[in-house]
């Protein structure tokens, strides 16, 4: 992927192959190097002159004297490159006669195709400016290239004709004058588009090749694209005249059928796509490829090229192919309910685990705000059989266990995009009219306590786990507690810093004035939606942001770019046609009435109070989701979370009053055990065994199961979380020892320390529970305190 690699796309080093028969002496005679070079050609001609007249066929005894002739002519161009042999060969159109020849060759043409091939290489590589204006020159090559297009050639034709397309791409980009010798007006070519550009249609039919060809087709390609940037006839040609767009995107859904629908999963922690999973599974490694490739093809071309391409993507791959594929369950309802001997629930479920692993891998690893915006509009807005797939997502969280953890791994990654649109979805709007709260609570939801007294509150509802905690007094102990803590409002201030930084941008505040929390909103003011995504579609700056997957009247946006004001023009109209979503998010749904929070933030609070008895991979993702919500400093979403002053409605629980209730729950059932503090030690090393299993890959046994890693290095590093939590390094958290370690199991957690064997799987769940709460409370206050700092310095620079 070499488009990913570097920052510049260069060509690679010919090859010239075998070394001629020619005496490497006549190299060095300039004189003898010229009559050599023309004395193979008088031979080439006098072969030609028994075919002048078209008469007789070309036999293949003349193809190979030809083809000899031809390869000393190539090895002294290769050796030699005196222009006086370039200036002979034009002004005898040596070219042209060999064009001819082939053309009119059926049989043996491939030969001759094929030392035509190297032989342009060769003078592009040599000669470059010198030769590509000229007529000579230029016009066989255009006729050569012409009868390449959609004709059938062997591996080894295919390999010099995209080296051959990819050193010209090479050439025009450096030299963007010489574009207008390959790239005739529509005029001059009316009557056959295939001519124009006919570099571009070639190298199209070679996209989704595998190993080099691809690759050195893909890179020329993306040259093309980026003349495309600053040539609107060149871009309206990819548009008009070639298939680009849509063989990208067909591409993709082609690509995506021949996915694996069901894995095997060896482990039971499983929950997303690492990257020695894609490695090990060929035709997802294929399919990124793929990904990858229409993230950097929008990314450095023209507008409309991009426009197009993002319409085709969403309505040519999301909408029909990824859509029905993670909305299964409808169909396979209506199947349950007419055909019953053909419907099983459990393949059901494998089919939407991997459908929906494969969705999270998609949206975690493109990074055009282009292609985000794709995925996050079809999440928010496409509908099947009149539901919603965000509405579906929030329901499957409570779905069976492996289906629960993708969902949540999903979610995960789209709170964790600092997307405005994903928030109003899932949080925001049910918080808007603020019906959660005491009505004389409403004003303080911007109150800042400078004492940080919720991060204290947190620390207070840390569960007492017997010895340890009552000897936390220790100098030592409480150093280490501190040590912790201190790295929690590390972790806390960076991670706050950069989702301030993101979310300025946001239409509102969300501070419960703004947008307003009663009755219906007035009139927004309109946006121009192509305004805003033209100037993050624009490569040149740094984007930060997307237009809105809200409806285009509705004045929401997310990723929307701060840093530059909104051009107009003909693109502008352009898009502001084709980026507004069906169905619409009307804002009118915001309007006050039984208190609520919505039925994600439900859905969440329920998992959250169910701590105790769901296993730990369920528990890190409950408890990391709502700890990347904490980080978001809108004043709706750190109240409801971190403020545990403020009054709710009676029907609303806080999350410190969950967290109170888990405390007791887990004190009281923890209590009389004789064993805890050893059951807690054990437990933490179960937590760092299950980090070095995480951390260090593992090695391949040779199966794709997934959960079975393998060491080689991953193509795709990219793909990896930036965010940082407690919950990926909690093992961190504690110290090592050669103690005897844990090891999990599909009941739970078993302890290989035999004088454990016999505790209850409930007792040692808890165990893990009242660890992971008291690690988790810990990374709130930092949190809390973060938060409080971070205000508090907002204010003084105001």
């Amino acid at each position: 992927m070499s488009w990913l690699r570097n920052g510049t796309l260069t060509s690679n080093t010919y090859n010239p192959g075998p070394r001629s028969s020619l005496a490497c002496k006549e190299y060095h005679d300039p004189i003898a190097c010229y009559e050599s070079f023309k004395k193979h050609w008088q031979q080439v001609t006098e072969v030609f002159l028994k075919f002048k007249d078209g008469t007789g066929d070309i036999k293949q005894e003349d193809v190979v004297i030809i083809v000899n002739h031809l390869d000393q002519i190539i090895s002294l161009l290769i050796n030699f490159a005196d222009k006086q042999c370039l200036e002979y060969l034009l002004k005898e159109k040596i070219l042209d006669q060999l064009c001819h020849l082939s053309l009119n060759c059926d049989k043996n043409g491939s030969d001759l195709r094929v030392k035509q091939l190297r032989i342009y290489k060769v003078l592009v590589s040599k000669f470059q400016t010198c030769i590509l204006n000229n007529e000579s020159f230029l016009s066989p090559l255009t006729k050569l290239l012409i009868s390449c297009h959609e004709n059938v050639f062997s591996l080894d034709v295919e390999k010099i004709l995209v080296s051959l397309l990819h050193q010209l791409c090479i050439t025009l980009f450096q030299q963007n004058e010489l574009l207008e010798f390959f790239f005739p007006s529509e005029h001059e070519k009316q009557n056959n588009t295939s001519e124009r550009f006919v570099i571009l249609s070639l190298l199209v039919s070679y996209i989704h090749r595998e190993e080099e060809l691809g690759r050195q087709a893909r890179d020329a390609l993306l040259l093309c694209l980026a003349l495309s940037k600053d040539n609107i006839h060149v871009a309206q040609f990819i548009i008009q005249d070639s298939d680009l767009c849509p063989v990208l995107a067909t591409g993709l859904s082609g690509l995506y059928s021949s996915l694996p629908r069901k894995l095997d999963i060896d482990s039971e922690e499983w929950h997303r796509f690492s990257h020695e999973d894609v490695n090990n599974i060929p035709e997802l490694c294929a399919f990124m490829l793929s990904l990858d490739f229409c993230n950097v093809v929008i990314q450095k071309s023209h507008r409309s090229v991009q426009i197009e391409l993002l319409e085709l993507l969403y309505k040519g791959f999301l909408e029909p192919v990824l859509g029905p594929a993670l909305m299964q369950e409808l169909d396979c309802h209506v199947l349950s309910v007419c055909q019953p001997e053909h419907y099983t629930q459990r393949t059901t479920d494998d089919e939407l685990v991997v459908a929906t692993a494969y969705l999270e891998l998609f949206v975690r690893s493109v990074s055009h705000p282009g292609v985000l915006h794709s995925f996050v509009k079809f999440i928010l807005t496409a509908t099947y059989e009149n539901k919603r797939v965000v509405d579906c997502l929030v329901q499957r969280i409570n779905s069976s266990y492996r289906l629960s953890l993708v969902t949540l791994a999903l979610i995960e990654t789209l709170v964790d995009s600092n997307c405005e649109d994903i928030l109003l979805a899932l949080v925001l709007r049910p918080l808007i009219p603020c019906s959660h709260i005491m009505l004389s609570q409403r004003t303080r939801l911007t109150h800042v306590d400078p004492f940080a007294k919720s991060a204290y509150k947190f620390l207070t509802l840390i569960p007492q786990l017997g010895e340890s905690d009552e000897a936390v007094t220790s100098q030592g102990d409480a150093a280490g507690f501190y040590s912790n803590y201190y790295a929690y409002l590390y972790e806390a201030r960076v991670r706050i810093e950069a989702c301030y930084h993101a979310t300025t941008v946001w239409t509102y505040p969300y501070d419960g004035e703004s947008p307003p929390h009663c009755g219906e909103l007035s009139e927004v003011r309109q946006l121009d939606e192509l305004s805003k995504v033209a100037s993050a579609l624009d490569g040149e700056t740094e984007l930060t942001s997307l237009p809105s997957a809200d409806d285009g009247s509705s004045g929401y946006e997310s990723f929307k770019n701060s840093d530059h004001s909104s051009p107009h023009g003909e693109e502008g109209e352009a898009w502001g046609e084709r980026g507004k979503l069906s169905p619409p998010l009307p804002m009118n749904m915001m309007t006050s009435g039984s208190p609520s929070i919505g039925p994600f933030l439900d859905t969440l609070f329920i998992k959250l109070e169910s701590l105790p008895s769901q296993d730990l991979t369920t528990n890190l993702l409950v408890t990391s989701i709502i700890s990347r919500l904490a980080i978001y400093p809108q004043p709706l979403i750190h109240s409801l979370l971190l403020d545990h002053s403020l009054v709710f409605q009676p029907s609303i629980r806080s999350l410190f009053q969950i967290l109170s209730s888990l405390k007791t729950k887990l004190e009281t059932q923890l209590r009389n055990e004789k064993s805890l503090t050893k059951l807690r030690k054990e437990a933490e090393r179960l937590l760092l065994e299950r980090e070095d299993r995480l951390i260090v890959p593992r090695v391949s046994s040779g199966s794709q199961s997934l959960g079975s890693t393998s060491s080689s290095p991953s193509a795709f590093e990219r793909f990896d979380s930036k965010r940082k939590s407690f919950s990926d390094t909690i093992g961190g958290l504690f110290k090592r020892s050669k103690e005897p370690q844990l090891e999990s199991c599909s009941q739970g957690y078993r302890f290989i320390n035999r004088s454990t064997a016999e505790t209850s799987k409930k007792t040692r769940r808890a165990v893990l529970c009242a660890i992971l709460l008291s690690e988790w409370l810990k990374e709130l206050a930092a949190i809390t305190q973060e938060h409080t700092v971070c205000h508090l310095n907002l204010d003084e620079a105001s």
